[in-house]
């Protein structure tokens, strides 16, 4: 797998862009439709993950500063 945090910004974009027409070539709008609403529901996962660890790291932290 590619290595996410080693892309440049405009990498990154051209990967999204492809990842996305790949997965909408031959599909119809309903299709395309479905696919993008369940894939903007994991990233929504995704961040709510990250913001949880991100919150329970700082209270941790500030916990353990004098």
């Amino acid at each position: 797998m590619i290595c996410l945090d080693n892309l440049s910004p405009e990498d990154l974009l051209l990967l999204s862009n492809t990842v996305a027409i790949s997965l909408s070539k031959d599909k119809d709008a309903n299709e395309i439709n479905v696919l993008g609403n369940f894939l903007i529901g994991i990233g929504s996962l995704m961040t709510l993950i990250a913001a949880q660890q991100q919150l329970l790291l700082s209270s941790k932290e500030d916990n353990t500063t004098p």
